[in-house]
């Protein structure tokens, strides 16, 4: 497993979709971030050419303390999978 800097919007919200995470670990949410002052940071974690994992974390710095913020978790390919066998069927929790 690799991690590396994710940079490519498609390829990023792609995955954050598949897998099922939040919109807050969406690409466009990371630019609307950065637009107000924070930076972003994208990491995914890949096996070959295949992500397993990604966050986006936002960092600011205030004049007496940072902040780092990893908004609606990370995001994994197995939760997506877990998400989408509980769809459909409910009840299902493994």
């Amino acid at each position: 497993m690799e991690i590396v800097t994710g940079t490519n919007r498609d390829t990023w919200n792609s995955f954050v979709a598949e897998a099922g995470g939040s919109f807050l670990q969406s690409w466009q949410w990371g630019e609307f971030k950065r637009h107000q002052g924070w930076r972003v940071l994208r990491l995914m974690a890949c096996k070959g050419r295949e992500p397993h994992g990604a966050m986006q974390v936002l960092m600011r710095v205030a004049p007496l303390a940072g902040a780092f913020f990893l908004r609606g978790g990370g995001t994994c390919a197995a939760a997506g999978r877990l998400e989408r066998r509980r769809r459909a069927a409910p009840g299902v929790t493994g």
